[in-house]
């Protein structure tokens, strides 16, 4: 075999390797992102040329940089006497960061978020499932109702909303309106999931929007690539050597039919018989056997 096939041949066991651990590593990541109920919010990039969009319970707030700087107060768009609104927001060092802690009904936290940083309560009864990405997140109930939802959308734009408990009741914060002790007929028809469920199955997966790429679905595809890729330039290469021998086979076959007495002729057919006595040979091994 000629060097340069070797070099491609080991070049293409060498990617299908690669490929292989890739697509073993994607799978162990996909399980841990299924089961994972920690995680990390990462805002798109502020443009810092356009003001802050907010929109939450059905008020679109502008706010300017230096605002979100300082700490922006939700409060003084959407206010309840005695009750403190959860969410705070910040700019700082050209990123977002979201804080909220959201409690049920029983005062037990069903999840919170500090700085980005979100972790969801484990226990099913109280926080029936999250889904999430890069940009959004959301936890719904044991009821299937969501209790917070955030979404950072390009632009500098960002949706707040969820279902919030005080100490006179609770507030249902939607995409359109903001409802104050909301009954069970006003929170199934006032919000929607914004994710897909159950997120086993939709992991990432937004309403209405083309499937979030994970890192492990991205880590699953490069290592398929790399493993179709080194298939082919390792198979392809063999094939295309062994075309060559073929090849030269024919070229050393014709010239010997015209000179058949040289040496080289003689050993050459000398060695196409042995090789046809050995594999005669061994057809009937087989059919005695």
């Amino acid at each position: 075999m000629e060097m340069k096939a070797v070099l491609m041949v080991t070049f293409g066991i060498v990617l299908v390797a690669i490929g292989t651990i890739l697509i073993a590593h994607g799978f162990q990541l996909r399980d841990l992102e299924l089961r994972v109920m920690k995680g990390e919010l990462i805002p798109f990039e502020v443009d810092s040329q356009k003001p802050i969009e907010i929109q939450i319970g059905g008020i679109h707030v502008i706010a300017t940089l230096d605002e979100l700087g300082k700490g922006f107060n939700l409060s003084q768009y959407v206010y309840w006497e005695g009750f403190d609104y959860p969410f705070k927001i910040v700019l700082k060092e050209g990123s977002f960061l979201i804080s909220v802690t959201i409690y049920n009904a029983n005062g037990e936290i069903v999840a919170k978020i500090v700085d980005n940083q979100w972790v969801v309560n484990e226990n099913k009864i109280i926080a029936r499932d999250r889904n999430y990405n890069a940009y959004a997140f959301e936890v719904i109930d044991s009821d299937l109702v969501p209790v917070v939802q955030v979404v950072f959308s390009p632009q500098n734009k960002m949706y707040l909303g969820g279902l919030f408990y005080g100490p006179t009741g609770r507030m249902f914060v939607t995409p359109n309106v903001t409802i104050f002790n909301p009954s069970s007929d006003d929170i199934k028809q006032s919000i929607q999931p914004i994710f897909l469920y159950p997120s086993e199955e939709h992991l990432g997966a937004m309403v209405n929007q083309p499937p979030a790429i994970t890192k492990s679905t991205w880590v699953i595809s490069t290592g398929a690539v790399l493993f179709i890729l080194g298939s082919v330039i390792s198979s392809g290469s063999l094939i295309q050597e062994k075309r060559k021998k073929t090849k030269r086979r024919i070229k050393r076959i014709e010239r010997c039919r015209k000179e058949p007495k040289k040496t080289k002729c003689q050993s050459f057919r000398q060695s196409h018989f042995t090789r046809f006595t050995r594999v005669l040979s061994n057809s009937l091994r087989v059919t005695q056997s």
